[in-house]
């Protein structure tokens, strides 16, 4: 299993044992929800696309006065 050491707000992306890839919020080492869905057994590139649209949305909230993080 690797990790990306690189850590963006709030989450970070980990090759599993088996291949895939998991998008995984970093302060709570599990994987990430989004749109409905847990972020694990995707390739390299949809998880870095995930990662993309959770980046973006944090972004979002953070211009509206939030805390950025998603519920």
């Amino acid at each position: 299993m690797r990790t990306d050491d690189m850590i963006e707000n709030g989450y970070k992306l980990r090759e599993d044992d088996d291949g895939t890839w998991s998008v995984i919020e970093a302060y709570r080492n599990e994987p990430a929800e989004f749109d409905g869905k847990l972020q694990t057994g995707l390739t390299e590139a949809e998880a870095h696309e995930c990662l993309v649209q959770l980046t973006r949305k944090f972004m979002e909230r953070q211009h509206e006065g939030g805390s950025g993080r998603l519920p």
